[in-house]
């Protein structure tokens, strides 16, 4: 069994996600599990006006889970309104950024996985 708990791993204060602006924490409770197509999940809180700048995976694709707050996600140019309990999937190959237009933190978990064809 593979687990990351909050309390084993710390996380940490950073800036300019992706590009983007704004001030972020972030905690990587999984990473790289061999044997497995799975890349990483981490625990993201965007503070207020913080935001994920537009990019790209070409190879994996990644699951954007929203825990509470609010903010636009953008995929390949379209914008959409999200909030607690949204989940958004980001294939390989698009374009995808999130902005907390909240007036507190956005908080959302981040599941990345590599592309199986099929």
């Amino acid at each position: 069994m593979i687990i990351g708990t909050p309390e084993e791993i710390p996380g940490k204060q950073d800036q300019g996600y992706h590009g983007g602006h704004g001030t972020y924490f972030v905690r990587t409770l999984l990473e790289k599990i061999p044997g497995s197509s799975f890349e990483h999940c981490r625990y993201i809180v965007l503070h207020r006006g913080t935001s994920i700048g537009d990019h790209q995976h070409t190879t994996n694709e990644e699951l954007f889970i929203i825990i509470s707050g609010h903010g636009t996600m953008q995929v390949d140019g379209e914008e959409r309104k999200v909030s607690a309990g949204a989940a958004i999937l980001n294939l390989p190959g698009s374009h995808h950024s999130l902005t907390n237009e909240g007036e507190g933190d956005l908080e959302l978990f981040v599941g990345c996985a590599t592309a199986v064809k099929v």
